[in-house]
């Protein structure tokens, strides 16, 4: 059923980790945990739709493809499709709390809090998703498949309200999911065994890395990145006290991936390549050969003559899409005399 696994989010990860590279009082520390919360949040609403749709009967096992990411020109996320033999089904989800007041056909949202009352304009989800959907037909049509897009707003939980004008764009509770997908169309329009492989296909169309500015995001520089190996529970600097291991020098945490850990930082946290020379000062390693060493050992790909060489780090294999889908007009005659 499910064709792509849903990772949680790179904020949940990232973040407490930038937090303890950041100087005390920094003023982009103050904002990671209500982003943190925030993302955690989302992600636990993503995942109890995830929990629905495996109770949803559908008529045959539809393909469903989870957190789709798509670059540039056009940057978009779609965070579940549902590919059925009949429809494609594009579902945002929004794990909003409090009362969603929707004016100007959906177009503008403003959230109102249940305790006090106060409203806060956020993106409309409904303008979210139709451009989602406006994207999925753009890449349907490129694929060559014929089906029909359709879309919905989804909220995990009832205690969310919803007030005013959505525009006619379905805003459910996801609970009422089932009753929604029963009333969408039912006639195929692809063969059944065509489904599979245009997930495959879509897949091949997804961004290869989504790729966050966290300076920008966050507001800091790349000099206000704390140095060294530090701890992973309590970020405070750690030792090294063999050959493999540090030691947290506060609360005596032992670790054998200081290294690795604290490269990872720097190239999520202050830029995407470091040479010799500034991997040697970042670690505080005794000179370069030991700094190339590191590099070297964890697999970090070197680019660049002697001179000007620099290390990145090695991109994730992209998922296997094996297989792809094709329009055969046959199918579409058949499917046709199927109707009749």
């Amino acid at each position: 059923m499910f064709l792509k696994d849903r990772p949680p989010p790179r904020y949940v990860e990232a973040l407490p980790r930038l937090a303890h590279r950041l100087p005390a009082g920094h003023p982009a520390a103050a904002a990671i945990p209500h982003q943190l919360h925030r993302s955690a949040s989302g992600f636990g609403g993503e995942t109890w739709v995830d929990d629905i749709l495996l109770r949803t009967p559908f008529p045959k096992p539809p393909t469903v493809i989870r957190d789709l990411y798509f670059g540039a020109p056009y940057p978009n996320q779609i965070d579940t499709l549902i590919l059925t033999a009949s429809y494609c089904l594009v579902l945002e989800i929004k794990n909003y709390s409090g009362i969603l007041h929707f004016s100007d056909g959906g177009r503008r949202m403003e959230r109102e809090h249940h305790d006090t009352g106060e409203r806060q304009g956020f993106d409309s989800p409904i303008v979210q998703l139709l451009a989602a959907m406006d994207d999925m037909r753009v890449l349907l049509n490129k694929i060559g498949c014929p089906l029909p897009v359709h879309g919905a707003v989804v909220l995990p939980h009832a205690r969310t309200l919803v007030r005013g004008d959505t525009g006619g764009v379905p805003v459910l509770y996801s609970r009422a999911l089932r009753g929604f997908i029963s009333g969408l169309p039912a006639r195929n329009v692809i063969a059944e065994e065509q489904v599979v492989a245009l997930g495959h296909s879509i897949l091949r169309h997804l961004a290869a890395d989504r790729v966050i500015d966290f300076q920008k995001a966050f507001k800091y520089t790349a000099a206000d990145v704390l140095p060294g190996v530090r701890c992973s529970s309590c970020g405070r600097p750690a030792v090294r006290v063999s050959e493999r291991l540090h030691r947290c020098a506060r609360c005596s945490t032992e670790f054998s991936d200081g290294y690795k850990r604290a490269l990872d930082d720097w190239f999520d946290f202050v830029k995407p390549e470091i040479s010799v020379k500034e991997c040697q000062a970042f670690l505080g390693m005794k000179d370069r050969y030991a700094a190339r060493y590191v590099l070297q050992k964890h697999g970090f790909i070197a680019d660049g003559s002697t001179n000007k060489r620099v290390y990145r780090k090695n991109k994730e294999p992209l998922a296997d899409t094996s297989g792809s889908f094709r329009c055969n007009p046959l199918d579409l005659v058949r499917v046709s005399l199927v109707r009749a």
